[in-house]
């Protein structure tokens, strides 16, 4: 965004009376912080407008307001739509986004709003230049049109208003005529949208500070969190645990009044190097699960959204585990690469083994739960499929010692194994 675009439309301090040729367009709060967010959201809708609308201004002012209720269940100040909701105390800064220049029609009239009917019949009224959720107040009317006076289904009704608070219903296509067609179709769309445009830009900035993160802060945050406890999954997170995902928010995407367990300004260079070595690994591997397709999607930008609808921070914080898999796996095969393709032994030989688990699997079949687990060793590959004592503890990496007794030869993916059978764990290691 260009610096002369920026300085057309500066935050200034609200004034505490607005001049006569400011209409009203969109009044909150957002967490204090994110001004820098707002200003530059706001100066790319306000060129926008003034590119298709000569005359016509966006203005934004803000003043800090202290600490207000922030609703967590609607990511907003001061809900006043559901009073019940659950609320926490937040820094709040006062925002109020006015226009000047905004069209009067016959003399008296403004566009004040609009009601939305979707295909279901659901209406979705949209406040303008007035008090929030004013036009609320007047779903009834959607439908109606004071120019011709026909109650008929229409996508969009507008809402005219006028100083002493009287409301026309005018049916989009006839606003022209009802209006002696001085108003072009081009303004009144931009203005219909304004607010809506507006809103939209709050509510991404209202939802964390900041709204977005850089990729490789994200992912060095991600490793030292699963360093710290493990990864934990959203939703199974025990009594008094956080999943990994909500401690990655917390920290990249902090409240004023949250310090950060794992602030992005704190990484050192070899954390940021872990991470985006991690990214490569993620950026090279070629799985076609879409997990790893999105993962991979999300890795090739270099900033990533954290909060709001559409956020990528389940997947970011699930990234650590998702490379040990990748490394892990690798280095699987390449020991089994370097392993002779062979087997061990005769058929009935009672053979003593000492390798590394390469698998161990649980399979439930007829008789019950048992599980297949894989062995490297010097000699070759051996499996066996076990229910004995020991087995399903084991993990992969482990060097175990095993007796067994050798039950068939078999080849699987052109590489030789020995099926062993009644096995007993002699010892692990980890």
């Amino acid at each position: 965004m260009s610096t002369d675009t920026v300085a057309l439309h500066p935050v200034e301090p609200h004034p505490t009376v607005l001049a006569a040729d400011h209409a009203p367009v969109w009044h909150g709060w957002v967490r204090t912080g994110s001004l820098l967010s707002v200003r530059e959201a706001l100066a790319g809708i306000a060129a926008r407008v003034a590119r298709k609308i000569d005359g016509v201004g966006v203005h934004v002012f803000a003043n800090d307001a202290g600490v207000l209720d922030w609703c967590v269940f609607h990511h907003s100040f001061r809900c006043v739509l559901f009073p019940e909701c659950s609320t926490s105390p937040m820094p709040a800064t006062e925002v109020s986004v006015t226009v000047t220049g905004a069209p009067v029609f016959d003399g008296v009239w403004r566009v004040a709003g609009t009601l939305s009917v979707d295909s279901l019949g659901v209406v979705t009224a949209t406040t303008f230049g007035v008090e929030d959720y004013w036009a609320s107040q007047y779903r009834e009317l959607a439908g109606q049109c004071d120019h011709c006076h026909k109650n008929r289904k229409r996508t969009v009704t507008v809402l005219l208003r006028n100083d002493a608070g009287d409301v026309l219903p005018v049916g989009r296509s006839c606003l022209g005529d009802y209006t002696g067609g001085s108003v072009r179709a081009v303004v009144v769309a931009e203005l219909l949208a304004l607010g809506e445009r507006i809103g939209e830009a709050f509510g991404v900035v209202a939802t964390a500070t900041p709204d977005s993160a850089l990729l490789v802060d994200a992912v060095a945050v991600a490793h030292l969190i699963v360093d710290a406890y493990g990864f934990v999954p959203s939703g199974y997170a025990g009594q008094g645990e956080i999943d990994t995902r909500t401690r990655l928010l917390m920290s990249i995407a902090s409240a004023e009044h949250h310090a950060p367990e794992f602030p992005p300004a704190a990484l050192t260079d070899a954390q940021v190097a872990r991470a985006r070595s991690s990214i490569d690994t993620i950026l090279a591997d070629a799985g076609a699960s879409d997990y790893l397709t999105n993962l991979r999607a999300v890795c090739a930008e270099q900033w990533c959204q954290v909060t709001g609808k559409g956020n990528k921070l389940g997947l970011l914080a699930s990234l650590p585990t998702a490379v040990a898999r990748i490394v892990g796996a690798t280095q699987r095969r390449d020991a089994r690469a370097e392993l002779p393709s062979a087997w061990i032994g005769n058929l009935g030989d009672k053979v003593e083994l000492a390798g590394r688990v390469d698998l161990v699997r649980e399979i439930d079949g007829a008789f019950g739960v048992s599980w297949l687990v894989k062995v490297e060793t010097p000699d070759g590959l051996v499996k066996t499929f076990t229910s004995a004592a020991g087995f399903a503890d084991l993990e992969v990496g482990q060097t175990v010692t095993i007796k067994a007794t050798v039950k068939s030869h078999e080849t699987y993916q052109d590489r030789r194994e020995t099926l062993l059978t009644r096995p007993k764990l002699v010892s692990a290691e980890r």
